[in-house]
């Protein structure tokens, strides 16, 4: 039983999800981030073996951001960390059976970070249709200004389908590479690269009608 953390590594400067999409949205971000240096076969072998060096450095690399891509799935910061810890108590126990056929390993967290939040919203769907619960504020930001680009963020991100909302969520608030949202998506490259830029698209439109001023206006071809 090892205790995974309950509440998420300090973000760095610079790198919050309202800051990385803003840069998506009016720049249309077209590098990737392939961490090709990584002995990700070493890595896996060590994970079975139970190392504990091996399991810090998963914990180090993706915890902040599985509970940023939970966040913004279920809008509740609380619970995002909560299953965020589940992802890795999950992920004990079912590496044994992980074999490395065209699945990167960070795929397969947010693969199982995926199912997870669809259990869960499903869970609390029933919950609130029982109880009529009020439903779950939008996580409150720690500058006012922050908290605008939020609101205008997630406004812009319900414009989405369920598809490119994935595709966003995964590229430029996780930070995975096209290929491994393609892998934990089911979905070819050039299928990723394709809802990516519709996305895009579609939240620069968004964002330009709600506040022009910050955003721009929209050409009539965007």
């Amino acid at each position: 039983g090892r205790a995974w953390p309950a509440c998420p590594p300090p973000r760095q400067p610079g790198t919050t999800r309202t800051e990385t999409l803003m840069a998506a949205t009016t720049m249309h971000l077209q590098h990737e981030t392939a961490s090709s240096d990584i002995d990700e076969a070493g890595l896996v072998a060590r994970a079975k073996a139970m190392d504990e060096g091996a399991w810090d450095y998963l914990l180090q690399s993706y915890y902040g951001r599985l509970q940023a891509y939970l966040w913004n799935r279920i809008g509740d910061r609380a619970a995002a960390e909560d299953l965020a810890s589940q992802v890795f108590e999950e992920a004990v126990v079912r590496i044994k059976n992980y074999e490395c056929r065209g699945l990167p390993l960070s795929a397969w967290l947010f693969r199982i970070a995926r199912n997870m939040s669809v259990d869960y919203i499903r869970r609390r769907a029933r919950r609130e249709g029982a109880s009529l619960a009020e439903p779950e504020q939008v996580p409150m930001s720690q500058m006012l200004e922050q908290q605008l680009e939020t609101e205008q963020l997630r406004d812009a991100m319900r414009s989405l389908n369920e598809e490119q909302r994935q595709v966003v969520t995964l590229r430029f608030m996780s930070g995975l590479s096209t290929a491994d949202t393609g892998a934990a998506l089911g979905k070819s490259t050039g299928a990723v690269k394709a809802i990516q830029h519709r996305a895009l698209r579609t939240m620069r439109r968004t964002l330009c009608r709600i506040d022009p001023m910050s955003w721009g206006t929209s050409d009539a071809n965007a």
